[in-house]
């Protein structure tokens, strides 16, 4: 076998681990449906749609539709969390990377993930983090 097999192979592996990996995140129990959105947030499914397609909600590829993290939801005044929009930005829109981003743990002593920051209002705190990782700088 060639070393140019052997590495395609390799890649093989790593993408079937990563669709894996993706289906378990889409699966999780903080994942919504477009529909459930709807709901809380009081706008039509096509609406919803729309947001995510303008990069203010987080949506997940999965199957035939997206799935959201429950998160990023404020269902107590039915709106998006501030700051979603923004983390988005900075992702340039790539919903994964933000979400990646906002799962981890913030170095801190309160150890919350990085979303129950931004749900506190910290935007500021979490995009100069965010800003930090992406520019090399480990927080």
């Amino acid at each position: 076998m060639t070393t140019s097999e052997l590495k395609g192979e390799a890649f093989d592996r790593a993408r079937e681990r990563g669709k894996e990996r993706a289906e378990e995140i889409t699966s999780g129990p903080e994942m919504i449906t477009e529909e459930e959105v709807s709901k809380v947030i009081g706008m039509s499914r096509s609406i919803v749609d729309v947001c995510r397609q303008n990069g203010r909600l987080i949506g997940l590829p999965k199957d035939d539709g997206y799935c959201y993290p429950d998160w990023q939801l404020d269902k107590k005044h039915g709106v998006v969390v501030k700051g979603i929009k923004d983390v988005l930005t900075a992702c340039d829109g790539c919903a994964w990377t933000a979400y990646r981003y906002l799962v981890e743990t913030y170095p801190d002593e309160h150890e919350q993930t990085a979303y129950e920051k931004l749900r506190q209002g910290e935007v500021e705190l979490i995009l100069n983090h965010i800003g930090a990782i992406q520019s090399g700088v480990f927080t």
